[in-house]
């Protein structure tokens, strides 16, 4: 099959299942997708994994934090009418992905980085476009800890997705089910004076234990 470089606009003869490969012609990395072939480019890193490791280390003032690692997650940058439109590639991802617009200088892609795991045509459908007049697949640095799920832009150093803090969970958890208890006893007591001072007094116990720690 052929097929048209989308930055020099050559013919490229390639395999039928060949996707990702490079123009013989201007050398720009190029995807190939049902819906059309794209050009590959890579953001440039302004954040250094010093300053990504503070800010890692914000959330946990005990010093316990775990490694982090540069990682490029790619993004479907897609116009229309002036309008740009930024759709994560890869699967899995916190939903705060969708509300984040990659920045920074790009430069061709030259590593050997994965193809998107989402499809062209499913980027279109999740940003309710039927066609555009640009697309590209963007890498974008960020720094992350998967094991404690926390991703940090590597270039504006904004944390896209803040790790879960060991206890600040189980204690939500106790906040609410003391509440629950205390409006299931409002109900169920019928003697008027318990009804109030029992409640109150369960509703109570979770703040307390938030103050001694």
């Amino acid at each position: 099959m052929k097929i048209r470089c989308p930055s020099c606009d050559a013919e490229i003869a390639i395999e039928a299942d060949q996707r990702v490969l490079i123009c013989p012609y201007c050398g720009t990395p190029i995807i190939v997708e049902k819906s059309g072939t794209l050009i590959l480019e890579r953001i440039i890193p302004d954040l250094s994994r010093e300053a990504a490791l503070d800010t890692y280390r914000g959330f946990f003032p005990d010093g316990k934090i775990g490694d982090i690692k540069l990682e490029y997650i790619p993004y479907y940058r897609l116009e229309k009418n002036s309008d740009v439109i930024f759709i994560p590639g890869k699967m899995g991802l916190p939903p705060s992905f969708k509300y984040h617009k990659p920045q920074g200088d790009r430069v061709t892609l030259t590593e050997n980085f994965p193809a998107p795991e989402i499809s062209l045509t499913k980027a279109l459908e999740l940003a309710k476009l039927e066609k555009v007049e640009n697309a590209s697949v963007i890498y974008t640095p960020f720094y992350t800890d998967r094991e404690r799920n926390i991703y940090i832009d590597g270039v504006t150093g904004k944390v896209v997705k803040e790790p879960v803090v060991e206890g600040k969970s189980s204690r939500d958890h106790l906040v609410f089910l003391a509440y629950l208890v205390a409006g299931l006893l409002a109900i169920a007591i019928p003697v008027t004076w318990l009804r109030i001072a029992l409640p109150l007094g369960i509703s109570f116990i979770p703040l307390l234990r938030r103050k001694l720690g």
